[in-house]
């Protein structure tokens, strides 16, 4: 579990309002999905070309049995099943999976968490769980999105928040209208994989 930081205080998030964790099952299919995905063909980790079979996203999802969020170019984000889960309720929290082994928007979002500020923690949405070496997952709150009100008003909600991570300290280069949710009553960036402090 991602301990929250010293000096991210109830003031910004109270780390009680979070209660998911990944269960030692959840890593394991966590852990095989990675080796599927991100493979160029061979696995070179014991000394031996180990050829690995490559999945397509709807195959791991098939597979596992998975309810499918969403998609980026990067990630793929679900719900974790019950036995993905050591505590919390399914229905709380998503799972973002790695599957762009060039791009590793999931562990820049993961040093981002961990070297945000107290305000600037403010502005994101929580790291609850991660897979510890690479980041290939993050386990996050789900938030609410904005489909149900105006797209000029999801844009000024977008602006507002970039304006605050910029004045923060923060290159807020790709917060937009899709990167921004409703997190415990609170507008903040769900997608920082491109974010960057200063």
């Amino acid at each position: 579990m991602v301990e929250f930081s010293q000096n991210i205080t109830t003031e910004f998030w109270d780390e009680t309002l979070f209660n998911c964790e990944i269960s030692r099952t959840g890593r394991q299919e966590l852990r095989e999905i990675a080796r599927h995905w991100l493979v160029d063909g061979f696995d070179q980790r014991r000394n031996q070309e180990e050829t690995i079979e490559y999945w397509s996203i709807d195959k791991a999802i098939e597979r596992f049995d998975l309810e499918l969020l969403g998609t980026g170019k990067t990630r793929v984000v679900v719900y974790p099943p019950d036995r993905w889960l050591s505590q919390g309720n399914p229905q709380e929290c998503v799972v973002k999976i790695q599957w762009d082994e060039y791009r590793h928007q999931n562990f820049n979002e993961l040093q981002v968490w961990k070297e945000a500020t107290g305000r600037q923690a403010a502005i994101l949405n929580p790291v609850l769980d991660e897979e510890e070496i690479r980041a290939n997952w993050l386990l996050v709150p789900k938030a609410d999105n904005y489909r149900n009100i105006k797209t000029s008003t999801v844009h000024q909600i977008a602006n507002k928040l970039r304006g605050k991570a910029t004045e923060l300290g923060m290159k807020a280069r790709d917060v937009r209208a899709g990167n921004v949710g409703r997190v415990e009553g609170r507008d903040v960036i769900i997608d920082y994989g491109q974010l960057q402090i200063n």
